[in-house]
């Protein structure tokens, strides 16, 4: 009857021989059986002269091929030489849409939008930029562009930059009476303060920061960013 094995085992024995039973002349052959039960399974089930397979009904020898084949490819695998796993590189910089609720407007408190970048390190460096409006009608409508630098440090001791965190920040910030920034700008102001919130992890690459803050010349401030990690 046709052995679908004999190539290999006949090599095997002449290996086995020469090496003395080498460690990788049996790896070698391990490759190679795996290599010929895959190129035979098809002719062990579906070929007339592979076996007495022939007798099963189709679906039969479908599953025991699926299975046949499962099984070789998971033995090869095993035996394959596997590659070194690469270090991935560490995290450089974060990017993260702002929204916030601030003190600019004397009458009513205004709303702002904007959008932070800064590195990513246990003491981050960044760029933040808002723009603000009174959120109703009043008789002092305030428009204002705030731009600052700030420092953060996180204060957890996980290696893991996330959790509570404390920010000081410095720049200066433009206001415009009608609700809408023009240059040149109807007044301009420093703008310094602190932050206080915490970074939630929900994702390796994703984070959401509820936060407050606190200075000059918004008085208070309140806002939620939600960021990707580069």
């Amino acid at each position: 009857m046709w052995n679908p094995y004999k190539t290999a085992l006949d090599q095997f024995s002449v290996n086995v021989l020469e090496s003395q039973y080498d460690a990788a002349k049996l790896h070698e052959f391990s490759l190679l059986l795996c290599k010929k039960t895959v190129d035979s399974l098809p002719k062990m089930i579906f070929w007339k002269d592979g076996c007495t397979l022939m007798k099963i009904p189709l679906f039969g020898k479908l599953s025991i091929f699926a299975v046949l084949l499962f099984l070789a490819a998971t033995i090869c695998a095993q035996e394959s030489q596997r590659e070194p796993q690469r270090n991935t590189p560490p995290p450089v910089f974060f990017a993260a849409p702002v929204v916030e609720a601030m003190g600019y407007g004397r009458m009513v408190p205004s709303m702002g939008y904007g959008l932070a970048l800064g590195t990513e390190d246990k003491v981050s460096i960044g760029l933040k930029g808002i723009y603000a409006a009174s959120i109703e009608e009043a008789d002092e409508n305030i428009a204002a562009l705030e731009i600052t630098f700030f420092v953060r440090l996180y204060l957890s001791e996980a290696d893991t930059i996330g959790g509570l965190f404390a920010q000081l920040s410095y720049g200066f910030a433009v206001f415009s009476q009608n609700e809408e920034i023009t240059l040149p700008a109807e007044s301009a102001s420093i703008s310094a303060g602190i932050t206080a919130g915490w970074r939630f992890l929900p994702g390796n690459n994703f984070f959401i920061e509820p936060y407050i803050r606190a200075g000059y010349p918004y008085i208070i401030g309140a806002g939620l960013s939600v960021g990707v990690i580069f």
